[in-house]
């Protein structure tokens, strides 16, 4: 390891998309953190002009998200230099890029570039979880899975009714069946919080102090969400719609996270110990970290 140098200058673009921008802040977390370095970081919108960027100190690393951002972190590295790190399986071949930090549920061919993470980045939060508190975080209709709102109810029902000392918020999203929520039991420890009347910074709040945290399989940045927190993770399972592709792929994700004690599946008991589910926290943060100093930063 090297000592303290001067600031590494990194350009994130975003395409604007709160997803991928949560996976881009939870890299640079990953990186502020690291002992060998300095952050200068800039994050620029995908509409950003090159006159703007000549006002900027030249990258090191040039980080994005979300496919709107790969021909942008391309032609910065041509026109300006640095290294070039994609956060997911890029739209072009990924040799094009020095870095690709693919989630492990994706195929992805590697020429020795090609990292998988364990699953979507997140920041990670780092605040005790209260052990009065508990969420449930439905998705909705889907491509990938077939939803049944009398049989999501019915899952709801039992995790409250095995967990009474947890006060349970139940969010919905805009995928939700409408109906849904007027159908949630009405027990005194069930407070329905439907989207409308959320925010961003409301989930990551309530994640973060959530002792117990189950989300809908369909749902997969919050469940990677829920796993940068500090507390047990369950998966409320849903059915393959079909055989495509794209549904054995995230099924396959989550089975691998059940494999690894990363979430509890619904099937395997509807109460979350803290001592059998171990969440991912920062620990995928920093490892990515140390593959990009190792990797471009050391070279």
């Amino acid at each position: 390891m090297t000592s303290k140098k001067a600031a590494v200058v990194l350009w994130c673009f975003t395409d604007g998309k709160k997803g991928h921008e949560k996976q881009t802040l939870g890299l640079i977390q990953g990186l502020k953190v690291h002992s060998t370095i300095e952050l200068d970081t800039h994050m620029l919108h995908t509409n950003s002009t090159l006159q703007e960027q000549c006002q900027l100190p030249s990258p090191d690393l040039i980080v994005g998200a979300g496919h709107a951002t790969h021909l942008q972190i391309l032609r910065s590295r041509l026109i300006f230099g640095g290294r070039s790190i994609v956060l997911m399986k890029p739209t072009f071949p990924a040799t094009m890029f020095d870095l690709a930090l693919v989630p492990q549920h994706d195929t992805c061919a590697s020429y020795g570039n090609v990292c998988f993470t364990e699953g979507v980045l997140s920041p990670s939060i780092d605040k005790a979880p209260d052990p009065s508190i508990g969420a449930i975080l439905l998705g909705g209709n889907s491509r990938h899975f077939i939803w049944k709102t009398e049989e999501i109810i019915g899952v709801v029902e039992e995790i409250v009714e095995q967990n009474p000392k947890k006060l349970w918020t139940i969010c919905d999203s805009r995928r939700t069946p409408p109906s849904l929520m007027q159908q949630l039991p009405t027990d005194y420890n069930v407070v329905p919080k439907p989207w409308q009347e959320t925010s961003p910074e409301f989930l990551t709040e309530l994640i973060a102090s959530s002792s117990a945290t189950w989300v809908t399989g369909d749902s997969v940045s919050m469940l990677y969400e829920a796993l940068a927190a500090q507390a047990p993770v369950g998966v409320i399972e849903l059915p393959l719609k079909s055989s495509s592709r794209g549904s054995f792929k995230l099924a396959r994700g989550i089975e691998k996270l059940a494999l690894k004690q990363r979430v509890q599946l619904s099937s395997n008991g509807l109460v979350l110990e803290a001592n059998q589910v171990v969440p991912i926290g920062d620990s995928e943060l920093r490892r990515c970290a140390q593959i990009i100093v190792n990797r471009l930063l050391l070279k």
